[in-house]
């Protein structure tokens, strides 16, 4: 068993009762190195009760999104928000995505959630839209 720092990670995910699934788990025990909560479309969608927050455009979100997800833009952070607090709960996860790994808004977004919520169970998804859409075919 390595000393790798994401061991410790995926032992604290279980000790915050946070319900995420195996699959986000298994990068923390294998000790894959990535960005502080990352996680793939895999991984998002082995995850229980998800609310997902597309932070793309309206116009790109109006064109095709996870089903129920919520569109949070950051510039329009303070009408948009209280659509996300109705749905959510601190035991719920949270993973918010934009239109590609190249986007940066959806760690932007993920990254307030957590600070504003006070929360660490909020997740940005690598890949975004382009890779959910990849998935699904």
């Amino acid at each position: 068993m390595s000393n790798s720092p994401f061991r410790a990670a995926g032992a604290a995910f279980v000790l915050l009762g946070a319900p995420i699934g195996p699959a986000v788990l298994q990068w923390a025990l294998n000790g894959d190195v990535r960005e502080s909560h990352q996680v793939t479309a895999a991984e998002a969608k082995s995850m229980s009760e998800v609310l997902w927050i597309d932070a793309r455009s309206r116009a790109e979100y109006e064109l095709g999104r996870i089903p129920q997800a919520i569109l949070l833009e950051e510039k329009l952070w303070d009408r948009q928000l209280d659509a996300v607090v109705a749905e959510w709960s601190p035991a719920r996860p949270i993973v918010v995505y934009c239109a590609s790994s190249a986007c940066g808004k959806s760690r932007d977004i993920a990254r307030r959630l957590r600070a504003e919520l006070g929360v660490n169970n909020v997740f940005w998804m690598a890949g975004g839209w382009r890779e959910w859409e990849t998935q699904a075919k």
